[in-house]
């Protein structure tokens, strides 16, 4: 069961994203297959100023492995960053956006109980041993210019599903369906 269809307020994201990032560009699109992917071919077709693509429902996103993810209006939050980073060693930008992400949503009082499940996985902690992934991150780059753009995919579950630690040590899991 699908919670309820989720209703974004663009107008109101995008004074938001002004007042933090002059000159990003947001789009929203009712469904999708990747907004990563939509986002790398964008960029092949010629350069593409920092964007965000949120999309309410995608059907053919990708996770780590091969695995898919597939998301539902009202289950899950969908969205892909492209953004300009200069940079020459990437190595530590998955971990960072995984930290980064964890923080903004870990609440400021109680016990922490977001963790992070290497590479991209973001976990919401219900009890020691137990909990439910609640997204995953997918960092791929393309080539601008003399640089690159990283395209930053989040995807964060809202409606959840329960597993234990067998899955969580396995890594068996894939998107909530």
């Amino acid at each position: 069961m699908v919670g309820p269809e989720l209703r974004w307020n663009a107008d109101a994201l995008r004074q938001q994203l002004a007042v933090r990032r002059a000159g990003l560009e947001l789009e929203i699109v009712g469904e999708t297959g990747s907004t990563n992917t939509d986002l790398l071919d964008r960029l092949r077709v010629g350069p593409v100023a920092a964007c965000l693509l949120v999309a309410e429902r995608q059907t053919g996103g990708r996770g780590r492995l091969g695995r898919s993810w597939r998301t539902e209006r009202g289950a899950s939050l969908t969205f892909s960053l492209a953004l300009p980073i200069a940079r020459a060693d990437w190595s530590g930008l998955s971990l960072a956006i995984g930290v980064a992400v964890a923080d903004a949503l870990e609440p400021s009082h109680g016990t922490p109980r977001i963790g992070l499940k290497w590479p991209n996985d973001l976990w919401l902690l219900d009890a020691p041993g137990s909990g439910r992934k609640l997204g995953g991150i997918l960092i791929e780059t393309a080539p601008l210019a003399a640089s690159r753009v990283a395209v930053i995919g989040i995807g964060l579950n809202i409606a959840g599903r329960q597993v234990d630690s067998a899955d969580f040590a396995s890594g068996s899991l894939t998107a909530a369906k």
